[in-house]
């Protein structure tokens, strides 16, 4: 995602889950959570 903001994106982010430890639902809001603590560093 630091190449993303660094490039000045300021958009929507989607995210998509093809997993198989997690059913789509449950990936994209452990994608998510990932994300957004990844953002608090």
């Amino acid at each position: 995602m630091k190449s993303i903001v660094d490039a000045g994106f300021t958009g929507i982010v989607s995210i998509e889950y093809e997993g198989k430890e997690l059913g789509p639902v449950e990936g994209v809001k452990a994608t998510q959570a990932l994300l957004e603590k990844l953002n608090r560093k």
